[in-house]
This record gives C-alpha cells, sequence and structure tokens, in this order.
C-alpha cells in the first residue's frame, strides 16, 4: 500500500517538475531571441531594412551600418601560452575559459594562484572597457574585467573596445545567436575546440548610432531581468518539489 501510494504521489511531483524545467527551457529559448532580435533587428518593427551582405545575419536596419570587433577594439589578445609558476597562496589569480560567465570572472576553491612577481611579469593590458571572451573548450562564454588581480590563460581572450559607449552593446552582440552562429563556423580543432584571435577581429557586427545602441541595450536589461526573475523562481520551485519528494519517501 505504501509503495504504491509513494509510485502515485511521486509520478505527479516528477510531473510537476517536468513541466517546470519545460517552462524554463522556453524562458531561456525567449530570453536568447530577444536579446538577438534587438541586437540585429533593433527596436522599431516598422523600419526599412537593407541586406547586410553576410548570408547568417540577414537584414538590418536601413541605417545601420556593418563593422567588424577588431574595428572598434584598440586590442584583442589572450592569454599565457604555458604553465606559470604557482604558489600556495596569494591575491594573484591564474584563470581560464572556466572562471568567464553571466558576465563577470568567478574565483573559486580550486582557482590557482601565481605569485606577484608572476602576475606583473605576464600582465595584460586590461581596463574598464576590457570584454573576455573563453576561446578554448568551452567557446563563447563572455565576461566584463573590473579591475580584477587577475593573469589569463591562452584559454581566454581580452578585447579592449576603444570607446566605452560601445562596451555594452558590443557585448549584448557578443552574447547573440547570430554571433554564436559566426563563432561555430569558425571553430578548430577536432576533440578540444578552439576559435583563433583572427577570427574574433573579424566578427562582424550590425552597428547602429550610439544613442540607439543604449535604447536596446536598456530594453534587453529590463526584459532579461524578467525573464530572468521567473526562471530563477522556477528554479526554486523544483527544488522545493524535490525537497518535498525526499520528505515524502522518508
Amino acid at each position: 500500500a505504501i509503495a504504491n501510494y509513494l509510485d502515485h504521489k511521486t509520478t505527479q511531483i516528477d510531473t510537476l517538475i517536468a513541466k517546470k524545467e519545460q517552462f524554463i527551457s522556453l524562458l531561456q529559448e525567449e530570453r536568447t531571441a530577444v536579446i538577438n532580435q534587438a541586437v540585429t533587428k533593433g527596436l522599431d518593427p516598422k523600419v526599412k531594412m537593407k541586406d547586410s551582405g553576410i548570408e547568417w545575419l540577414g537584414e538590418i536596419p536601413e541605417h545601420w551600418e556593418v563593422t567588424r570587433l577588431g574595428f572598434l577594439s584598440s586590442k584583442i589578445g589572450d592569454g599565457l601560452h604555458g604553465t606559470p609558476n604557482y604558489v600556495d597562496n596569494s591575491d594573484f589569480k591564474f584563470i581560464n575559459g572556466n572562471n568567464i560567465g553571466n558576465g563577470q570572472i568567478s574565483i573559486y576553491e580550486h582557482t590557482k594562484c601565481v605569485s606577484e612577481d608572476e602576475y606583473i611579469f605576464n600582465k595584460k593590458e586590461l581596463n574598464q572597457n576590457s570584454i573576455l571572451m573563453s576561446i578554448n573548450g568551452t567557446i563563447g562564454n563572455l565576461g566584463f574585467y573590473k579591475g580584477e588581480k587577475v593573469m589569463l590563460g591562452k584559454s581566454v581572450a581580452y578585447i579592449n573596445i576603444i570607446d566605452s559607449k560601445a562596451l555594452n552593446f558590443t557585448y549584448k552582440y557578443l552574447e547573440s545567436e547570430s554571433c554564436k552562429t559566426y563563432i561555430d563556423n569558425q571553430l578548430s580543432g577536432s576533440t578540444i575546440k578552439n576559435l583563433s584571435l583572427y577570427s574574433i577581429n573579424k566578427i562582424p557586427i550590425p552597428f547602429p548610432s550610439f544613442d540607439e545602441q543604449k535604447e536596446i541595450v536598456d530594453f534587453i536589461t529590463i526584459k532579461t531581468n524578467e525573464i530572468d526573475i521567473l526562471i530563477s523562481k522556477s528554479q526554486q520551485k523544483i527544488e522545493l518539489l524535490k525537497e518535498y519528494k525526499t520528505a515524502l519517501i522518508s
């Protein structure tokens, strides 16, 4: 009787969890679509369009230009091609592509440390306009540099944007599905994929005026925050359902 009861109740709970997970997937798809639509088509559905000249990008607003990431950047480079001399503990961290994501640099317990001398010797020209991107193994994770004392490994590229007014729009475009399509076509390597600095330089970017860029970034920020809140609430409900399931069985 207990087994039959638990089969019935846990099936109900598992069905609810599956529905919540499906809802999260739909929200993530919507988030991706919101970003891609805004950075490639703009916010005005009635605006006149033109062919971008790039097959996977399609049409863009007529008054936009298409430029390349290299033209917007003062420097594009990557980190140390080799192994540094690690130390047991210091304020200077050695990071790779796995430390980049969700707009930031994440330092973990297992993140290795280097000495101040090693850090200074291998330091890159990073500033408040630097975007970091993972380019080896895990491709395309993005983060802003905010003055952290980090030494970059070869799986991290840095992109120093010349004009701070273009920083956030450029970041949002690099996050878009259109840009990911370009990146996927540029990858090399059979087992571990790599994205070259040459390919990053050549990333085509549809480019509106700075005023329009700000409007687009503000719109994306509001919409994605709303979606992220819904995703977070759904994830919390899944955790509660799992806890309930465990308690019920117990």
